[in-house]
């Protein structure tokens, strides 16, 4: 009987304990979800395959200060009226989220944390953050739990006094980017992290991320500028990068003011994700370019800043003389006025203000005029601002030679033989009867002709001794 009754009170206490292992497997993978970001062991897992990436949503709250980034240097804000700065110089003191990125393609890549904050303040024009205050963007090659990871790029948020309301002062964030070289198939540890002594929020951020998808024949590079064409449709910076862009050419850096106003957080200053486009202006001519349909994803405030430079090809534009820029605002179509323009080329470059993401179409009356000619980059009579194909153009020699815009004086002979001498042509492969690789041979008497029967026929003695 003492037996019965232990059996049953195992039964109990056995189907106690399965019912609490069914809960635990119900609920640990629910907390692995929860904490997915929260460290190298559970990060957030981004592959090329998922690019361009951009979601909002995320959260560095709750997840706990697991890494504190010594490698990478505290980045620099343009402009002298940032403030206030980390106290912990890096913005890594706080809680951290960590992503782990493993590209498929080799190239730059332009990552940004970009703000999500729903409830933000307007002071004077300008947008108030309150989201993603003295927050640091971090990549690295390794998990920053190895005593050997190498900081590729860091960036914080760079704040700009923008008044204040009720006596608390107010600050315009600008929100953490950056524009860094990566390899294909290497494992990378992006880690957004905030400072633990931050004034507004002070110890996570919440935020929303955006990862370029390289586009290796893309036009982020000025040798790939693309010539504005009519028919080129609707056209986007979503792949570009400022790889090759320094800031100090920027027209916000030089003293001029893009925006047409002082609005903080809003001129021209740096160079995020900016792609190149050249034009032609046949005329000294009032010229004006449409940009239509501006639509911008709000990865900061639905900017897009525009530059107009000429184009004696140095691909510098510090090289090159300024003609104007803009700032066009997302949902509005924007004409780009330019009097007395003169003749010649130009280069156009397209930034996103502060990394926003931005769509439109070009349009222009005295730009996209109809200019036939050769476009064939490869003959001697290529016209660069030709946009249609007339059938005029002249192909180089044989040797690869132009004369000016005429082919140059290489021909090839039948043998194949390329050279600027005619008396010499087809000598190398002339048969007897000089026909090119013709079919003819001469016999030992001097006959020549295509009959191997009768060779030595005519010379040959009565032992068939040919000249015997």
């Amino acid at each position: 009987m003492h037996w019965n009754i232990h059996l049953k009170k195992w039964e109990k206490v056995k189907n106690g304990y399965r019912f609490t292992c069914i809960l635990m497997l119900l609920f640990f993978p629910l907390l692995n979800i929860l904490a997915q970001g929260e460290s190298c062991d559970n990060p957030l897992v981004i592959n090329g395959g998922d690019l361009p990436f951009q979601q909002d949503g995320f959260t560095s709250c709750d997840l706990g200060n697991n890494y504190t980034i010594n490698a990478c240097p505290s980045p620099l804000c343009p402009g002298a009226a940032n403030s206030p700065i980390c106290p912990d110089f890096s913005c890594s003191s706080g809680q951290d989220f960590v992503i782990e990125f493993t590209p498929d393609i080799s190239g730059p890549y332009y990552i940004h944390a970009f703000d999500t904050d729903s409830d933000q303040l307007t002071v004077d024009g300008a947008n108030i953050a309150t989201d993603l205050d003295q927050t640091g963007l971090f990549i690295l090659d390794d998990c920053p739990s190895s005593a050997g990871y190498t900081c590729l790029g860091s960036s914080t948020t760079c704040n700009y006094s923008a008044g204040s309301s009720g006596g608390i002062q107010l600050w315009s964030a600008i929100t953490p980017d950056l524009n860094v070289e990566l390899e294909a198939g290497t494992t990378y540890y992006i880690v957004i992290s905030s400072s633990a002594g931050g004034s507004i929020q002070p110890d996570c951020t919440d935020f929303g991320l955006f990862i370029s998808e390289p586009d290796p024949d893309g036009n982020d590079l000025c040798e790939n500028a693309v010539p504005l064409t009519e028919d080129m449709g609707m056209v986007s910076n979503i792949s570009g990068t400022n790889v090759g862009e320094p800031d100090s050419w920027t027209p916000g850096q030089n003293g001029i003011d893009c925006f047409g106003s002082a609005q903080a957080g809003s001129n021209w200053l740096q160079n995020e994700n900016g792609i190149w486009f050249t034009f032609s202006n046949l005329l000294d001519q009032d010229v004006s370019l449409d940009i239509l349909g501006l639509d911008c994803a709000g990865l900061y405030n639905g900017f897009l800043q525009v530059g107009i430079w000429t184009n004696t090809g140095t691909c510098d534009l510090a090289a090159e003389t300024f003609i104007d820029c803009w700032i066009l605002s997302t949902g509005n179509d924007a004409n780009l006025s330019m009097p007395d323009l003169p003749a010649g080329e130009y280069y156009l470059y397209l930034d996103g203000n502060y990394g926003e993401v931005c769509s439109w179409e070009f349009d222009s009356e005295e730009l996209f005029v109809d200019i036939p000619g050769c476009t064939d980059i490869t003959a001697c009579n290529y016209n660069p601002i030709a946009n249609i194909e007339d059938g005029s153009c002249v192909e180089p020699d044989c040797n690869g030679d132009c004369d000016g815009t005429d082919t140059g004086p290489n021909t090839e002979d039948e043998c194949g033989v390329c050279d600027d001498n005619p008396f010499n042509d087809n000598e190398t492969c002339a048969d007897c009867a000089d026909i090119p690789n013709g079919p003819n041979t001469e016999d030992e008497c001097g006959v020549c002709d295509d009959n191997p029967f009768n060779d030595n026929e005519t010379c040959a003695d009565c032992a068939d001794i040919p000249n015997g």
